[in-house]
């Protein structure tokens, strides 16, 4: 599995180099990373007192944002894909998602610390602490979020950049 170059991916891809098994191994690999999202919900439970209004909001904003961008951005690259030879989207979709997840991962993770970090540095109260990771990552996610797509779609042009060099467009 190649599993951080993008442009070697794209490259395997254009010249249909992988096995079945091989495109199946990039779903089994993006079903794990995913579902290591559900156990992060319990760094932050629900229970307890009720949230104020604004964190309320900034939370509804953020998913809302989420799904926008989620829906656009998978459209986007379904429209270059399409472009290109309007065929294979969701096995393409899916192997591209990998490079570009572990990627994101490697950026996002240590921003998510430094941000941690500045909290701790910038209030000694416990609760303001909370509410600026709890802020900046709701408001920095979709941003992230809106580069994950223009980063996927790139791909998708480059793969289609490919197939059209090798003449399989």
């Amino acid at each position: 599995m190649i599993l951080i170059s993008s442009t070697k991916l794209e490259h395997n891809i254009a010249n249909n180099a992988f096995s079945s098994w091989e495109k199946t191994k990039y779903i089994i690999f993006m079903t794990a990373i995913y579902s290591f999202t559900g156990p992060a919900y319990m760094l932050t439970p629900s229970f307890g007192p009720k949230p104020p209004a604004l964190d309320s909001l900034i939370s509804f904003l953020s998913t809302i944002a989420f799904v926008l961008i989620t829906y656009f951005g998978i459209k986007k690259c379904h429209q270059t894909n399409k472009a290109v030879d309007d065929a294979h989207f969701i096995e393409r979709f899916t192997i591209l998602n990998v490079p570009l997840t572990i990627k994101f991962m490697l950026i996002f993770l240590p921003a998510f610390l430094f941000i941690v970090l500045f909290s701790w540095t910038m209030s000694a109260d416990e609760e303001i602490r909370k509410n600026i990771i709890s802020y900046s990552m709701r408001v920095i996610a979709p941003v992230g979020m809106v580069i994950y797509y223009i980063f996927l779609n790139r791909s998708f042009e480059r793969l289609g950049q490919l197939m059209i060099k090798n003449g399989k467009s």
